[in-house]
């Protein structure tokens, strides 16, 4: 199954369907830690008239997280099989439904440009997994401090 793209009227902003979103967070259970530290890169870009980024990365805790957000768009998924075999995958459910079972090694998405944030002080820790924060992450943070 192939997921239309789902745009919001008001704000033009891709938003993945609950359908889709149920397919990735299935994914995350496939998501593989077989490459070594060293291998785990990560590469932000975009463009000066760009809306969205491009984010591409290998490193576990960012490919759930990723697979996890709503406004992410997933372009590609990197794959972890034997040598002869397609690396990538456009189709998230191809995963999936494959007798063979891949692990997810990497993913390449756009998101929102008002999604990426560079901070002004860093953060206590400078972990990789503190880097990406789904919407859902953010609405429990929100009702923490509502009173």
């Amino acid at each position: 199954m192939h997921f239309p793209r789902l745009w919001l009227h008001m704000s033009e902003r891709y938003k993945a369907s609950d359908d889709e979103l149920r397919t990735r967070r299935q994914l995350t259970n496939r998501v593989g830690n077989e490459l070594s530290r060293n291998e785990q890169e990560t590469g932000i870009q975009f463009f000066g008239d760009a809306d969205r980024f491009q984010i591409t990365t290998y490193r576990p805790t960012m490919v759930r997280s990723l697979l996890r957000h709503a406004y992410a768009e997933i372009e590609r998924l990197y794959l972890g099989v034997p040598e002869g075999q397609n690396k990538r995958v456009e189709n998230p459910s191809e995963v999936l439904t494959s007798e063979a079972r891949p692990e997810v090694e990497g993913v390449r998405a756009t998101l929102p440009l008002g999604t990426l944030t560079v901070k002004g002080k860093p953060r206590t820790k400078d972990q990789h997994s503190g880097i990406i924060t789904t919407p859902e992450e953010i609405e429990g943070l929100s009702e923490a401090f509502a009173d």
